[in-house]
């Protein structure tokens, strides 16, 4: 069993036991697909590992990222309930963007921006970005043209996020394309709907 495209960010991540993972992910494949198998095992690990006073920050973000992909929206609140972890509060995001929870996304975008400077990561400015977007889209909000002119002009700085895309970056744009079309600029979401398209077959990537 080979580690799904959408967890290859992860790969190289020696904080988390892919090995075993992987052997126990095989020993639940029978009756499940191999996906479902190791998104289960790494959900389960995930939760197992938030019970910790110093969890393992990067166990815990697959695992998050693997519920969320899955659709498990409780089990990424569970997940995510007290980290402070970028990669952890971006995908958080999603989850509360799709229950219009717009306390959470403002508290999460208060967290990061109390954290997230101009010298951080690029990709947890992105992350910073992304919830800006979700949060302007959430409430409706006028401001939501600025966040997105941030977004696009990160990504335009930093082409790499495009070639190799976060999951809230695919997320994100899915957002954009919807808002576009309910303003009637059709052929500007076409536009995006086709450059996510692209990303997520370039990633191999569900986006389920």
């Amino acid at each position: 069993m080979d580690i799904p495209p959408e967890f290859e960010h992860f790969a190289d991540d020696p904080a988390i036991p892919w090995e075993d993972i992987l052997r126990e992910a095989e020993r639940r494949t029978d009756g499940k697909s191999a996906y479902v198998a190791l998104t289960d095992v790494a959900i389960e690990l995930a939760s197992r590992e938030s019970m910790k006073k110093s969890p393992n920050r990067s166990l815990l973000a697959l695992g998050v990222e693997a519920a969320l992909i899955r659709g498990r929206l409780t089990d990424v609140l569970f997940l995510a309930a007290d980290s402070q972890d970028p990669r952890v509060l971006g995908l958080k995001a999603i989850a509360l963007f799709a229950l219009s929870d717009v306390d959470g996304l403002r508290h999460i975008l208060k967290t990061l921006e109390s954290t997230v400077t101009d010298d951080s990561p690029v990709a947890d400015r992105i992350r910073m970005s992304t919830v800006r977007v979700l949060l302007a889209a959430a409430e409706r909000d006028t401001s939501v043209i600025m966040c997105v002119m941030e977004f696009d002009n990160l990504l335009e700085e930093y082409p790499e996020q495009v070639e190799n895309p976060l999951t809230e970056t695919m997320f994100t744009l899915y957002v954009v394309g919807t808002m576009l079309r309910e303003i009637g600029e059709a052929s500007r979401a076409s536009r995006i709907a086709d450059t996510l398209d692209e990303m997520a077959r370039a990633k191999g990537h569900r986006m389920t």
